[in-house]
């Protein structure tokens, strides 16, 4: 990776390539995305707003080019990647002038909210929307279910699932997003502010405020009915995430100061990934650190 990331710095030409040929590769693996985006993060990150949005245009044009001889595919080429550049280009220019990945952090809920709140004011009903195209990809095992599927059960949790989605949906834009930002700052420091991508990470928190608005989404979600609990709802899985990020960096902190890390870091992670029913507990250990600050605790014992 560390070769990958000093090829990008060579040059704007190795930057656009690199961050195309990834963007056409993601056709087939979608993770690659991830990096794509990432070396336009780093560029920006290092060099700033104008060399960032210079190796987007070319990438552009490049990935527009070969999508178009290849599979006559111009428009939805520039649009795909253009759909995740041009985001994280621009959350990297807010890292590069506050220095604070924080703040990076709550401009991607900020504009995460008011994705989910544009779908909302724009659409007439979107858990229909879903409904409707989760049926459709569905409708084979319905017609055909395999041996221990129930129909009738199925088609009540696709019910359940659509009026989730568009939360569902743009966290998943949204962790892209953050993966990218991350794997750019980490390429950054490994070249050139070793260890500094690790200690900024685990000193991530959000301000108060974020944390009130996002108390009151999350009882608004629960108390509400109708389109506004809806709403909020999805509001909810997107703000989930945020705090699972924050919860991911405070447990790191408090794990590493245990005589055991070497065992329980990768523990924690695995478990984090692989286990789903450890996530709340996770986001709540984030949450709960605007007030309690777990990690200056932990600091205070060492120092005491």
């Amino acid at each position: 990776m560390n070769f990958l990331a000093s090829y990008i710095m060579q040059g704007r030409m190795q930057a656009a390539m690199v961050a195309s040929v990834l963007a056409m590769l993601s056709f087939i693996l979608p993770p690659l995305s991830i990096f794509s985006a990432a070396a336009v993060a780093l560029v920006s990150l290092r060099k700033g707003q104008s060399e960032g949005i210079l190796i987007v245009a070319v990438a552009v044009i490049a990935v527009g080019v070969l999508s178009q001889i290849l599979f006559e595919a111009f428009v939805f080429a520039v649009g795909y990647a253009l759909g995740f550049w041009l985001p994280v280009w621009l959350i990297s220019i807010v890292l590069w002038e506050t220095g604070r990945l924080s703040v990076a952090f709550e401009i991607i809920l900020a504009l995460g909210f008011i994705a989910i709140g544009m779908v909302y004011l724009f659409s007439d009903d979107p858990a229909v929307f879903w409904q409707q195209r989760l049926q459709m990809i569905i409708q084979p095992m319905l017609d055909d279910p395999a041996s221990g599927i129930e129909p009738d059960k199925l088609k009540q949790g696709l019910s359940v699932a659509s009026h989730y989605m568009t939360g569902i949906l743009v966290t998943g834009t949204v962790s892209t997003l953050i993966l990218s930002l991350l794997v750019g700052r980490w390429w950054q420091a490994n070249l050139y502010n070793p260890g500094g991508f690790l200690k900024e990470f685990l000193s991530v928190k959000p301000r108060p405020l974020v944390a009130y608005v996002c108390l009151g989404v999350f009882l608004t979600a629960i108390i509400a009915d109708g389109l506004l609990g809806e709403v909020m709802q999805n509001m909810s899985v997107l703000a989930f995430f945020l705090y699972l990020v924050v919860g991911t960096a405070v447990l790191h902190v408090l794990v590493s100061a245990t005589k055991l890390k070497r065992l329980l870091l990768p523990a924690f992670y695995v478990t984090v990934m692989l286990v789903p029913h450890a996530m709340l507990p996770v986001a709540l250990v984030g949450f709960t650190d605007t007030w309690q600050n777990w990690r200056r605790r932990v600091a205070v014992v060492e120092n005491g």
